[in-house]
């Protein structure tokens, strides 16, 4: 929100997580959505965008992380995982807010897929980013609008951030024509979780 609202003259933005980056140099080995550096490692990664991506993300395309495999829905998984009286309000401003275009995406990405692109991680054309921010942050604020966090532990009062990375998924199903995944590079002192 803070790079929409104040960045200027901006034609390409991208997003990291914290300790989390896009592989541009196919250091992730297949099949793995990403790989674990340690710390001491880090300064030796090359984090550098190549002419390809940027050619790419000119073009109109857009870069997110490789897609996460769930065991079930993501609705289901958002239910188990977080508040599921929060996700059926977000379901039920979208039924009543948005597009044809957009419920069905909603409806699709959140009940029909059993994977999501984390992090909120992207690489794409200011304009897109515009449009995205337009839609987005409006939708959440009718969330928080019906929405009492003020019980919730640190975790789950992370709502939103969680409500987006979704909601990115969605967007992106509805409106990105040219779509690249990546996988991740977390720099941590914490091993790799088996597969």
């Amino acid at each position: 929100y803070w790079a929409w609202k104040n960045l200027k003259n901006v034609d390409i933005i991208g997003l990291s997580h914290y300790r989390r980056y896009f592989d541009f140099h196919n250091m992730v080995k297949w099949p793995y959505d990403f790989d674990v550096i340690p710390t001491k490692d880090f300064e030796n990664v090359n984090l550098d965008i190549t002419d390809k991506i940027i050619s790419y993300v000119k073009e109109g395309g857009l870069i997110m992380s490789k897609p996460k495999i769930y065991p079930c829905s993501l609705a289901e998984d958002y239910c188990v995982a977080h508040i599921g009286d929060d996700f059926r309000a977000l379901q039920h401003v979208i039924k009543t807010t948005q597009s044809d275009e957009i419920r069905r995406a909603f409806h699709v990405v959140m009940h029909k897929k059993c994977s999501l692109m984390p992090y909120n991680m992207f690489l794409m054309r200011w304009d897109m980013f515009d449009e995205y921010c337009k839609w987005l942050f409006p939708l959440l604020q009718e969330v928080e609008k019906v929405t009492d966090i003020s019980h919730y532990n640190p975790v789950q009062s992370r709502i939103y951030g969680y409500m987006a990375e979704r909601l990115f998924n969605v967007w992106a199903y509805a409106n990105a024509d040219k779509l690249m995944t990546l996988p991740i590079i977390q720099v941590t002192d914490s091993p790799r979780p088996s597969v």
